[in-house]
């Protein structure tokens, strides 16, 4: 199983396997989108320089749970799903029993992958 999303997604993730690997990877996206994600496509927009890092404050990469076999979290600011209402955020739950699982998240700058666990 290979899945993608895409660099608007924000909410949890829940991701288990029995017997097989799986990978969380954060996958930069090209400049194009970061442009149209960010406003910064026209012509006449103002570059102010901080929209990526604005952006990118709300879309980081949080584990809840990290192992060979589930990994689980959120993507969005620091603070934890339960504190935002359940309506406003996204929820992918992935489950395969041999086969493996890659679920890409995509991000806007390239950044070493997190290593927190919040709890």
């Amino acid at each position: 199983m290979d899945i993608s999303l895409d660099a608007l997604y924000t909410g949890t993730f829940d991701v288990r396997t029995k017997e097989a690997p799986l990978q969380v990877l954060q996958t930069p996206v090209s400049g194009a989108v970061r442009a149209s994600l960010t406003g910064k496509g026209g012509k006449h927009h103002k570059d102010h320089g901080d929209d990526d890092d604005d952006f990118q404050k709300k879309h980081e990469l949080y584990y809840v749970r990290k192992s060979e076999t589930w990994q689980r979290g959120w993507i969005g600011d620091d603070q934890k799903p339960e504190m935002h209402d359940r309506r406003t955020l996204g929820g992918i739950e992935l489950r395969n029993s041999l086969g493996p699982i890659r679920l890409h998240l995509a991000q806007l700058k390239p950044q070493p992958p997190t290593t927190a666990i919040r709890r």
